[in-house]
């Protein structure tokens, strides 16, 4: 802990080609901007990332898979009791932003009677 706390960091962002190439290849990958100061001394950069996500088979049917979404979007605290950071973050928007995986009808249904719109890359085929 003692290195971790005193050993000068350099944080590397990607170039827009890296980002570019991420998004390509990559598409379960986000690619995020941090903003200037989300660490002390730290400048703005671009870093990958992959969110806490939980998944359903498809055959999960619809209303189970909404009331599971209804329910971790109304009640957040177990989230930020697990991730502290997550205390001031919008977790619907988050997931519109950074989600990869396509919802399951029954996350969708309930986005959309929240009045989100939902990403093409969210939407189900189903």
């Amino acid at each position: 802990m003692d290195i971790a706390t005193f050993t000068p960091i350099q944080v590397l962002s990607l170039s827009d080609e890296q980002a570019e190439t991420l998004n390509e290849q990559m598409p379960d990958i986000s690619v995020v901007n941090i903003p200037e100061g989300a660490a002390d001394g730290q400048p703005a950069y671009t870093t990958w990332s992959f969110g806490l996500a939980m998944h359903a088979s498809p055959e999960l049917d619809e209303e189970t898979a909404y009331q599971i979404v209804k329910a971790v979007m109304e009640n957040p605290e177990p989230q930020v009791s697990a991730l502290a950071n997550l205390a001031d973050v919008d977790i619907a928007e988050l997931t519109l932003s950074s989600g990869t995986v396509p919802f399951h009808p029954g996350a969708a249904r309930y986005f959309e009677e929240q009045g989100y719109d939902i990403p093409d890359r969210l939407m189900s085929s189903e």
